[in-house]
């Protein structure tokens, strides 16, 4: 068979294009194995020197514990923060357990939060917030009386001789429940009593220093309070669903008896249309 110029030209052609087509395929395969080579020397290279700086903090002597600093605290002793999460001097920054270590201070009733920070090179900074008693509550129990502090969450959060130089209203009648040093009572009159105190605390005129104890009774299967002002021989009684509007009730009367700590009455405040009644000399 014969072939034309043009035709054998073109053979030419054809044979040129496959060979440049391979040599292109093997450049690209070379790229990639290059590619693969550095990238893999490279992350070599970044692993060796992570591990080696690893190394050097989780070694060096320049970040071993040497102190920590504890923000003050009313009822928690330092010495029982550092038991409590183990801390030693001379261990690396590093390996100490943060998290950890705040939750198990957290878990104590008289903790409310915790952060624990590392202050480089070697010292921990601890920053504990107390929770605040609110209430003294004393719970009866068969034979047995336990007086416990209460913060505003309703968390038995110490026993009373836990607390030095603090005056605070008692909250007594509490019969039955069984109950630990730590637990959040949520029991209805607990939170209502709870509210009002804080409402005492926080008003524009506080009453929280004139409030010696609160009362909690049953009458005639109704729950009502039996209010005693400090150093006074007034008694207040208050309905189970004691309201803002009690309140404001509650703090005209105070302001109105404020003084006369010699007379012995009883004030009825249970019932809101009703008149104020008050019996006593």
């Amino acid at each position: 068979m014969q072939h034309t110029y043009k035709e054998l030209s073109e053979k030419l052609d054809r044979g040129e294009w496959k060979k440049k087509k391979i040599q292109r395929q093997e450049e690209n395969k070379t790229r990639i194995r290059n590619t693969i080579l550095y990238s893999s020397i490279l992350c070599a290279a970044i692993a060796v020197c992570v591990g080696s700086f690893l190394y050097i903090l989780y070694t060096s002597s320049m970040f071993n514990i040497s102190g920590w600093e504890i923000n003050d605290t009313a009822l928690i002793s330092e010495e029982a923060i550092i038991e409590a999460v183990h801390l030693t001097k001379g261990s690396n920054i590093f390996k100490f357990p943060i998290h950890r270590a705040e939750k198990i201070l957290t878990v104590m009733p008289a903790i409310q939060s915790v952060h624990i920070h590392r202050h480089y090179p070697s010292v921990l900074q601890i920053n504990i917030v107390e929770r605040t008693p609110i209430a003294l509550l004393n719970i009866s129990s068969g034979n047995s009386n336990m007086m416990y502090a209460i913060d505003s969450e309703g968390v038995l959060m110490a026993y009373e001789y836990e607390l030095s130089g603090l005056s605070l209203p008692v909250i007594t009648g509490l019969e039955g429940p069984s109950v630990s040093l730590g637990d959040t009572l949520i029991l209805d009159e607990i939170h209502t009593l709870i509210q009002l105190l804080q409402q005492a605390s926080t008003s524009e005129k506080p009453i929280i220093n004139m409030i010696s104890e609160i009362n909690i009774r049953q009458n005639a299967g109704t729950v009502e309070y039996h209010m005693y002002l400090t150093g006074s021989q007034t008694e207040i009684i208050l309905s189970k669903t004691f309201s803002r509007t009690d309140f404001t009730r509650l703090t005209a009367v105070i302001d109105y008896i404020a003084g006369e700590t010699d007379k012995a009455r009883i004030i009825d405040l249970r019932f809101e249309d009703a008149p104020i009644y008050m019996r006593g000399s």
